[in-house]
């Protein structure tokens, strides 16, 4: 029977489940908080499960297996949010460690602090509900989320032997519980018991207590979270087979871009000295940050294996960073062979930053103030834990950390860029396992956008090894040059997806071929892109001109209280039952009901609806003109007497939540950004350049990532093209279907030249992008195409964006061949400017892909624009 995680991937794949967001989850996140898209798919999953899977077990036990740093006590509050709505008030969080207790219930109840994960006013039906914490579930308010915050130590001792005022056996079994496992690998204690093992002691263990308090309630849940379980043993695959529900590795997290990428430094300096290393890195990294106008405080931690080391090291450091001289800096500059070290220096000697005001910035930017030891639980305060949470916070001055192992678990930090490891041992399997972990929660990374266009929370440089910005995209992990250490250590980051295996990453040079540089195509033709720009809302005079919005229709059902919607055209039948349908309008319900709603939402404040409808004259009017919610349809299901004589209270409930769905509506409608129709022309030369790329080859040989045209052993997609004339660059490194479509246009030269002049195929590989009209949304096409008519009056020059797609891309980038479509149909030139008198027209086709069907519809496509090469319907 296939496991519970095969099902629901094929479920997945099948389209059987709805990844459609909940507003009482995503409405009741803090609103820093974007969900990723595995984040949404777990979520979806879990809803799936709890109320869509006909096999759903009761008591239901789930395991989250997430990647360190995916977001695990977010997915959290997204299921306690979900479970609320679902009647469950009271939950119990448990893991191994205090300093992670303290740090959740940061997170949980901290409404003034940044990590904070709900929104400042959770509601659900429109009344506000808060979040409490709970020592048991007597005398609990029934409105609020209760939580009891214990260690699993704390839990197995309070259930075992009750004192006054605590949860009991008893007590629980008569609450409808949900039970949170953070770390959750630290409870099979029972399921790992050596074969020797007593009834007596099984029975008195970690897991049976958890189990007790599970299994004394059919209604209760069990969701367990952690990054860390081995499923290679045969014990914990059994256990979870009907219970594991999502698996997100840390392979998939750092290869869909959201990690920094680990860099192992070794050294023969005393450890001292590395710490001084990481320092000056780290200050070089605010530098860079500073001059792309980003704030950022990196952060560096330095581990020791023993707690009288760490102790020591922390003093010394002191001392030495105290004394420090000029003469110390030229010293590690004269002597390091690090890249990035010797960048740093270069980058202070061209900003003019001498050794001696380097000396005074770490002098103050790492004093004693801004240096904290955490070595154990005692030795350091609850403020300190709050520090520790928050240290990508403004105000938050602290730059160095020393500590033994108290932070490799639980702990959420962005802005670590320095690991540096005291210990000079070659270290047991045990110990490079640690610090496996501890690098990959170093490895989270840290979100910026230098523009608008460029995702936040993924790494951007991967394959542009020049930027100065990698610097913030890689975390650093400082060793003793010991080949047997950095070989266990670098097995063990490859083991857990964190780093790529060495064999898989190339670095390769892309380069203009010189014979290209001479030509006319290089020197005087044009490369035309369009703008961003924000959208003008000025032409937005009511619901209609948000795609339709006034012709939607809303639904309450006095049954659920649920929210729908429905396409006005749709008849839809009413469920045979004794259910009535009433239809009114939002206007109906009169100014007093609207009014008060309104003023419950936030959204709704005149000020802030003038920035989605700025032709909005006042309230009044949004409330009372057609062109707004007046005519809103609004379908009410329930007993007709219940219909027939609605409260006050009732109608505000309705009214309350249809404007909500509406606000999610008009922000989901809105655009911020549009793509200007106009291309202006870029002179070749200005935007093509030789490119250094860093690729990771991929896993399936299909793909073709990283190899080479020339040396490809592939007899299909091998072609000299460093000899072809027509081709920019002297190699292509992409994708099988990329490879594809440059040997069809190998095969289509001769009859291109025949009719064409100047024909040049560019591939481009972070060049340039052009940006979607509707929305501003990037996109980088992978091939242009040029060419230049031959013997008419008026020369008509093409440019043709091309992008090869693998068949699992086709639907999911379907948007960028739509685009494409649009670039040909409504591009223009400015025909004011004048490009030498010739004529242009600019040509988006279908994605090609070497498929029998996707490639026919490419080539009738390509084969049909360019036989109206006539001199006809250019642009000017």
């Amino acid at each position: 029977m296939a496991s519970l995680l095969d099902r629901f991937n094929i479920y997945d794949e099948d389209g059987l489940i709805s990844y459609e967001k909940k507003d009482f989850v995503a409405g009741n996140l803090n609103s820093h908080i974007e969900l990723r898209p595995y984040q949404e798919k777990a979520i979806s999953r879990f809803e799936y499960y709890f109320n869509g899977f006909s096999q759903k077990k009761k008591p239901t036990h789930l395991l989250f297996h997430m990647a360190t740093g995916s977001g695990k006590t977010i997915l959290m509050a997204s299921n306690i949010l979900y479970l609320y709505e679902q009647g469950y008030r009271n939950f119990i969080f448990f893991v191994n460690s205090t300093n992670i207790i303290e740090k959740t219930k940061a997170n949980f109840l901290g409404k003034d602090l940044t990590k904070y994960l709900f929104s400042q006013k959770l509601m659900f039906n429109h009344q506000e509900v808060q979040v409490a914490e709970a020592n048991n579930f007597e005398g609990t308010n029934p409105d609020d989320i209760n939580i009891l915050f214990t260690t699993i130590q704390g839990l197995h001792t309070r259930l075992r032997k009750p004192t006054e005022n605590t949860i009991t056996f008893e007590e629980l079994a008569y609450t409808k519980l949900v039970l949170l496992s953070d770390e959750a690998h630290h409870i099979n204690t029972m399921t790992l018991a050596n074969p020797g093992t007593t009834e007596e002691e099984l029975e008195s263990s970690w897991e049976r207590t958890v189990q007790r308090v599970f299994e004394s309630n059919p209604e209760n849940v069990l969701l367990e979270y952690t990054a860390t379980i081995n499923f290679k043993d045969e014990r914990i695959k059994a256990k979870y087979e009907d219970k594991l529900l999502v698996r997100y590795s840390l392979k998939e997290f750092r290869s869909d871009r959201y990690s920094k990428e680990i860099k192992v430094l070794q050294s023969d300096v005393e450890p001292l000295n590395r710490i001084l290393h990481a320092i000056i890195l780290s200050q070089y990294r605010r530098k860079v940050a500073v001059n792309n106008k980003m704030h950022l405080k990196p952060v560096v931690l330095v581990k020791s294996k023993y707690i009288k080391d760490s102790e020591q090291f922390e003093k010394d450091f002191y001392n030495l960073l105290e004394n420090l001289q000029a003469a110390d800096i030229a010293g590690i500059e004269k002597n390091t062979s690090t890249t990035l070290l010797k960048t740093a220096f270069k980058y202070f000697k061209d900003n003019n930053i001498t050794n001696s005001i380097l000396v005074r910035e770490l002098k103050e930017d790492f004093r004693r103030e801004k240096c904290i030891g955490v070595n154990s639980e005692s030795s350091y305060s609850h403020e300190d834990q709050i520090k520790l949470n928050s240290l990508e916070d403004y105000d938050n001055e602290l730059r160095l950390i020393f500590t033994v192992k108290m932070l490799c678990e639980g702990w959420d930090v962005l802005n670590l860029f320095d690991i540096v490891r005291i210990d000079e041992s070659v270290g047991t399997k045990g110990t490079t396992i640690q610090e496996a972990q501890l690098i990959g929660r170093g490895a989270r990374y840290f979100p910026f956008q230098l523009e608008d266009s460029q995702e936040k929370y993924k790494r951007k440089f991967d394959e542009d090894l020049e930027n100065e910005m990698r610097c913030l995209e890689e975390l650093y992990y400082h060793s003793v040059n010991n080949s047997n250490y950095i070989k266990s250590l670098k097995s063990e980051l490859v083991k857990s997806g964190i780093l790529e295996e060495l064999n898989k990453q190339v670095v390769l040079n892309l380069n203009v071929k010189p014979e290209i540089k001479e030509t006319k195509f290089w020197n005087e033709d044009y490369i035309f892109i369009n703008k961003r720009i924000e959208y003008d809302r000025a032409g937005i005079e009511g619901f209609r001109d948000l795609g339709e919005l006034d012709k939607k229709i809303y639904s309450f059902d006095f049954g659920s209280g649920v929210v729908g919607e429905t396409a006005i055209f749709n008849d839809e039948e009413l469920p045979p039952n004794e259910k009535k349908l009433k239809v009114r309008k939002l206007g109906d319900f009169g100014a007093i009901i609207n009014r008060k709603a309104l003023d419950r939402i936030p959204f709704f404040k005149f000020d802030h609806l003038k920035l989605y409808f700025p032709n909005l004259n006042s309230i009044d009017e949004f409330l009372t003109s057609a062109d707004y919610s007046k005519d809103i349809r609004v379908d009410l299901n329930g007993p007709a007497e219940k219909l027939s004589s609605l409260s006050a209270k009732d109608q505000l409930s309705v009214v309350l939540k249809v404007f909500s769905v509406i606000q999610n509506d008009i922000l989901k409608r809105s655009r911020r950004y549009e793509g200007t129709k106009e291309f202006a022309g870029n002179p070749v030369y200005s935007i093509v350049e030789d490119k250094v790329l860093q690729i990771v080859v991929s896993d399936s040989g299909i793909q073709q990532y990283g190899v080479s045209m020339k040396t490809n052993s592939d007899a299909n997609l091998k072609l000299d093209i460093d000899q072809k004339d027509w081709y920019v660059y002297d190699d292509n490194f992409g994708t099988d279907q990329e490879k594809y479509f440059v040997k069809y246009i190998n095969n289509m030269i001769d009859d291109l030249k025949k009719k064409y002049d100047d024909v040049y195929l560019l591939r481009n590989k972070g060049l340039f992008k052009i940006f979607r009209f509707s929305n501003g949304q990037a996109l980088e096409p992978d091939f242009v195409l040029f060419m230049r008519e031959k013997e008419t009056k008026e020369k008509l020059n093409y440019q043709i964006f091309v992008e090869p797609k693998g068949g699992d891309r086709l639907l999911e980038d379907k948007w960028k061949e739509e685009f494409l479509e649009d670039v040909k149909e409504d591009s223009n030139i400015n025909p004011s400017t004048l490009y030498d008198c010739e004529k242009f027209k600019l040509i988006g086709l279908p994605f090609f892909n070497h498929s029998d069907e996707q490639f026919l519809q490419f080539e009738e496509s390509f084969i049909k624009e360019i036989s109206l090469g006539n001199g006809e319907g250019g642009m000017d």
